[in-house]
């Protein structure tokens, strides 16, 4: 029986690969047995190889999609989460003690595998618990003066406008971009955020408990940006509405109070990250014309961001 994990696994092709990777692995945790090797799914930029030893489970990234200093950021980062006991995964430091690796002119980090599945909707979840540790996240994270910009955020959206004349899709975008932008109160709380919360990127372990991976698109912005995610991730596995919403409010509140104005702007959010899924499914097929996504894959976000804009509108 294979064993259930955070990540879908492959064999790994590439022989170089695999043997860099065993290399930097026995750096970080000495001369082990190894005992299988194989490659997860999914990741756009990074290449992440999972390998089996004697003496547990790690996943070793090579990180080809952000600079040394963002991976040192990102490091710094699960260092404090762990000083936090957030549940989130554990670097492996190198026997030198430094933390960062090198692997073919690349930062590389070592971290200890999660095993466990991917919560998948809201039959078998309860919206609060995910509200709960979004708010966890954001306590733990406050402080952080990280200044990096949402890699496909709001700003990002203008990427779409040449073809918004022949293209249906891009001009929603568009149209999307320019009530974001008129509505967002610049006034509510930012920090540090996740910023990719889809359901590929939290755990369940065999025990129940939760868990958030892959912080690669941290960064500022404001803080309902990941309320609105996680609202968005269970909609998507199932449909959006009110009680949902409402149910993972009550769990972020458990833990963080929530301005009257946060308050209001949470279908604004919702709208907003179900806007900024599609917008990266779209880049990704329609601007840089890459395979691994499926035409189409962008309407689902595309009906749960309208749902929630009427909401937020009101009309």
């Amino acid at each position: 029986m294979p064993v259930p994990s955070a990540y879908r696994c492959e064999v790994i092709n590439s022989d170089r690969d695999q043997t860099e990777a065993i290399d930097i692995l026995r750096g970080h945790v000495g001369d082990t047995e190894i005992i299988g090797v194989s490659r997860p799914q999914g990741g756009w930029g990074n290449l992440s190889i999972k390998i089996d030893t004697a003496i547990g489970s790690f996943i070793v990234t090579k990180c080809t999609a952000r600079t040394e200093a963002d991976v040192r950021d990102m490091a710094d980062l699960l260092i404090d989460l762990e000083s936090f006991d957030f549940p989130s995964p554990r670097l492996v430091p190198h026997r030198d003690g430094r933390v960062v690796s090198e692997w073919r002119d690349f930062p590389a980090l070592v971290k200890r595998f999660i095993v466990g599945t991917t919560p998948k909707g809201i039959v078998e979840n309860d919206p609060s618990e995910f509200g709960e540790i979004v708010a966890r996240l954001h306590l733990a994270t406050d402080g952080h003066e990280i200044q990096r910009p949402h890699e496909f955020g709001r700003k990002a959206f203008p990427d779409a406008k040449p073809l918004a004349a022949s293209d249906p899709v891009a001009a929603w975008l568009m149209t999307m971009h320019d009530r974001i932008e008129s509505a967002i109160d610049l006034t509510l709380p930012t920090g540090l955020v996740h910023g990719d919360l889809t359901v590929d990127n939290l755990v369940r372990s065999p025990g129940g408990s939760l868990s958030i991976i892959d912080f690669e698109e941290m960064c500022r912005e404001t803080l309902l940006f990941d309320l609105g995610m996680i609202v968005f991730t269970l909609a998507e596995a199932d449909q959006w509405s009110d009680d949902l919403e409402s149910s993972a409010v009550v769990g972020y509140e458990s833990v963080r109070r929530l301005t009257t104005a946060e308050k209001e702007a949470v279908p604004l959010f919702v709208s907003y990250a179900a806007t900024a899924i599609a917008f990266v499914r779209y880049r990704e097929r329609r601007i840089h014309g890459g395979t691994r996504v499926a035409e189409g894959a962008w309407t689902v976000p595309q009906r749960i961001a309208d749902a929630a804009w009427v909401r937020f509108a009101g009309s």
